[in-house]
């Protein structure tokens, strides 16, 4: 029952795609827009194609359905497009099951994380997909994608959360997943005491997060 869902979602989104680009070719010939309008409007209905097809791969072992609903209410909360916070979720679960963890724990982390990079992006005024490319950046050993906003994931600090995590071992001997949950630990942690958390719901209606 899911998968047929989901194929006549992925028909339903082709179908559009399909109208935008026939929407696009009559404003063509009316000379309302022209051909690099005419491109924008179908590599954007390509794109949010593309898009579902990537987020309906990345969850199909955890099960998409429980993901888009989630995306589809944050999004809502926040005033983001739908779109876009599914691509950011999909984004993290990939980067989470890549490091080999299960479907359901990396789901678990990739809502946390999606939801900080929006707080953050908000909170300094940033593009949300510069926030989530940050936040990977942190994750996957580049520090000083953080620095200058106070998140401290250097390598002494995260040396000392997977000590306090009860893991008795640093960088160079810790897994890639014991340094990631340490680093996700640093970055929500600093997220609280910076006052950045929940920050594009409580902004949402400000002129910044509207436009």
């Amino acid at each position: 029952l899911f998968r047929r869902e989901l194929d006549t979602a992925n028909q339903q989104l082709n179908e559009v795609a399909a109208s935008a680009a026939r929407f696009g070719c009559a404003l063509l010939t009316a000379g309302i827009v022209g051909t690099a309008a005419l491109a924008k409007i179908t590599k954007s209905a390509s794109d949010a194609v593309e898009a579902a097809n990537r987020f309906n791969q990345v969850f199909r072992a955890a099960g998409a359905g429980a993901a888009s609903a989630w995306a589809d209410s944050f999004a809502s909360s926040v005033g983001r497009a739908r779109t876009e916070v599914r691509d950011t979720l999909s984004t993290f679960q990939g980067f989470f099951v890549g490091l080999g963890f299960g479907a359901d724990q990396a789901e678990i982390f990739s809502r946390k994380l999606t939801e900080a990079s929006v707080d953050f992006a908000s909170f300094n005024n940033l593009a949300d997909d510069d926030a989530l490319r940050r936040f990977i950046g942190a994750l996957s050993g580049s520090p000083e994608t953080l620095d200058k906003f106070g998140f401290n994931v250097r390598e002494a600090a995260v040396n000392a959360e997977l000590l306090a995590m009860g893991i008795q071992k640093t960088t160079r001997t810790a897994t890639e997943q014991q340094k990631a949950v340490a680093k996700m630990n640093i970055i929500m942690r600093t997220m609280g005491k910076l006052g950045a958390t929940g920050d594009a719901i409580r902004t949402a209606d400000e002129y910044a997060n509207v436009l």
